[in-house]
């Protein structure tokens, strides 16, 4: 997973190509609280959908995601750059979303 998780920060660090809006998955259940910053839950929920790695580096991860979306990129440029990092979609869709979830302060 450490590859594959580098390889999304790198592609969303490079830059974001232009998506659709990630689309609602009701398959996908977070687990803990909403802004709980729980690199713990956030890997778990990784390595429930195939993507295997270091727990150490998913708060690093996931606080990139946050840092993406807090500037402008979009939930599908993210998913976008997943994707071409190696992940199918719904592994990119779902390390967005936890990211969100667990790591990224409301906007507002």
């Amino acid at each position: 997973m450490k590859a594959a998780l580098v390889g999304i920060a790198a592609a969303m660090v490079i830059g974001v190509g232009l998506a659709g809006p990630a689309n609602a998955d009701d398959s996908y259940h977070p687990t803990g609280q909403k802004g709980d910053l729980s690199s713990v839950d956030y890997h778990s929920e990784l390595n429930s959908e195939g993507i295997a790695g270091w727990l150490a580096d998913t708060g690093d991860i996931a606080t990139d995601i946050c840092g993406k979306l807090y500037h402008g990129a979009s939930e599908g440029q993210l998913v976008d750059a997943g994707t071409r990092a190696g992940l199918n979609q719904r592994q990119a869709r779902i390390a967005v979303w936890a990211a969100e979830w667990h790591f990224c302060p409301p906007r507002g």
